[in-house]
């Protein structure tokens, strides 16, 4: 009997120890371990042959973009924009992902897709299209950035001051994997503000002139209407408890999320209540309510949501109508819990 559960132990241990093996990245690259594995790619490859297309030809040893690795061919981006594919005999993909592989620390190297969506502090402010992009009515050209808003899917989600829509793009066709991986070499507590980057710009004061954003650890998104009759009431109380507790708070932005429209109604409401705070037009609202949207839904105002610096919610108060200034007010007590004093 303890000999078979020693055999059992073993067997365990083995294929504990063989599953430990598969999920540590290997040193060396062979073709198969760039499958599935986007962060494992170089961003360029070069091809070993001249190519001729039905439009343009291509010379031995052009730099081209990797776009997505399969199991027998790599599909490349010509310089001109369009997809074509090659073999591993036929182009430098597997010498230029060991080259690139090599120069990664082992944090860099774990810097999977999946990691990217899940840990917002990987999340670069901006994102370039090597190869540029075709939207409608928008042209983005090649290397020209935009401003980021979330990994979802396969896709990064990104806007542009040239277009008004939300606009996205495979993983692969922009350098996201390049800047997490520059963040990834910082320690995540000194990793740059996301949402700093996103506000930047974005945000303007109760006169309606441009206000730049702090460099805060904390946001404090306040949903709020100037028609709001629950929010007449709670909204003074709120700036009570900010000139008591948090005007001298460097580290907390709070802004005024208005839930009408046009958006620039709140402004004069801000100014009645001495709201030394931001706010946003209609005009910016997509350039950055898509970039921490998803920290929570709010359905009731007066309501407040709570992030940190990367947009990852921390506390909100999400309440049924009767209950929104009492719930409100209980989240302005529970403050101190979680940014501190």
């Amino acid at each position: 009997m303890g000999k078979n559960i020693f055999a059992v132990t073993m067997a365990t241990l083995l294929l504990m120890g063989a599953s430990n093996a598969q999920a540590v990245a290997p040193q060396t690259l062979q073709w198969r371990d760039l499958l599935n594995h986007p962060e494992r790619w170089p961003a360029t490859t070069t091809v070993k042959n001249d190519l001729q297309f039905s439009q343009s030809t291509m010379d031995k040893g052009t730099e081209v973009q990797v776009y997505n690795v399969l199991p027998r061919e790599v599909e490349l981006i010509a310089p001109e924009g369009f997809i074509f594919t090659q073999t591993a005999d036929q182009c430098t993909l597997v010498e230029d992902a060991n080259a690139f592989w090599s120069t990664l620390t082992e944090d860099q190297k774990e810097v999977t897709w999946q990691k990217i969506v899940s840990d917002r502090s990987l999340w670069p402010g901006k994102v370039g299209l090597p190869s540029g992009a075709r939207f409608q009515g928008l042209t983005l050209e090649p290397g020209e950035e935009a401003l980021f808003m979330k990994a979802e899917g396969n896709s990064v989600f990104f806007t542009h001051p040239k277009s008004d829509m939300l606009l996205s793009a495979n993983q692969n066709e922009t350098d996201v994997f390049e800047r997490a991986r520059a963040l990834a070499a910082i320690p995540k507590e000194e990793r740059p503000s996301f949402l700093q980057t996103v506000f930047d710009g974005n945000l303007i004061d109760a006169q309606g002139q441009i206000k730049p954003a702090k460099k805060a650890d904390y946001y404090i998104i306040y949903y709020a209407a100037s028609t709001c009759p629950r929010c007449k009431i709670f909204s003074p109380k709120f700036v009570e408890y900010y000139n008591q507790n948090l005007a001298d708070r460097d580290d907390v932005e709070i802004i005024v999320w208005s839930t009408e429209q046009p958006k620039t109604s709140i402004l004069p409401y801000m100014r009645e209540h001495n709201m030394p705070w931001a706010t946003v037009d209609d005009k910016k609202a997509l350039a950055t309510g898509n970039a921490f949207r998803n920290a929570g839904v709010i359905t009731q105002i007066p309501a407040i949501i709570v992030t940190d610096k990367y947009g990852n919610e921390i506390l909100a108060s999400r309440t049924a109508p009767a209950q929104t200034i009492a719930k409100a007010e209980q989240a302005l007590l529970q403050l101190p819990s979680v940014i501190g004093q």
